[in-house]
């Protein structure tokens, strides 16, 4: 299963909020895709 992300646009919290609720149901994720921009310091 791939998880494909878009809209972050940087926001560090919404990013890992996914991947907290990734990793909480236990989703077997084999590669992360994010779309756009992605710029997080």
């Amino acid at each position: 299963m791939w998880a494909i992300l878009s809209g972050i646009e940087g926001n560090i919290a919404a990013y890992e909020a996914v991947l907290a609720d990734i990793k909480r149901q236990r989703i077997p994720v084999e590669g992360l895709y994010i779309l756009g921009d992605s710029a997080i310091r």
